[in-house]
């Protein structure tokens, strides 16, 4: 999980997917919990609200940092705001849709 969240370049997409695999045993794995939040992300994204998105997508990935709908979004609202951490998260996801 250390080296994803630090977009670490030498990790395989068999690394990912044993990595989501792998989370899928974590007591904080309820992705039918998050469901409210992801909806919450959407409408604010299509409401053009993007600072409010970024907060509810890390109050997501707190608790799942492979979360893609919140790694996307995030990635997407912060190039809307135009900051430059943006291809940070686009690269996580890019890792993300490469493994599946």
């Amino acid at each position: 999980m250390r080296r994803f969240q630090q977009n670490d370049s030498a990790l395989t997409e068999k690394d990912i997917i044993a990595l989501q695999i792998g989370f899928t045993v974590n007591k904080q794995y309820r992705p039918y919990k998050i469901l409210d939040a992801e909806h919450k992300i959407l409408d604010l994204v299509a409401q053009e609200q993007y600072e409010e998105a970024v907060k509810v997508c890390d109050s997501i990935l707190a608790i799942n940092p492979l979360d893609f709908i919140a790694l996307m979004e995030k990635s997407y609202s912060l190039m809307k705001l135009q900051k430059p951490e943006a291809s940070f998260y686009r690269e996580q996801v890019m890792k993300i849709i490469r493994a599946v």
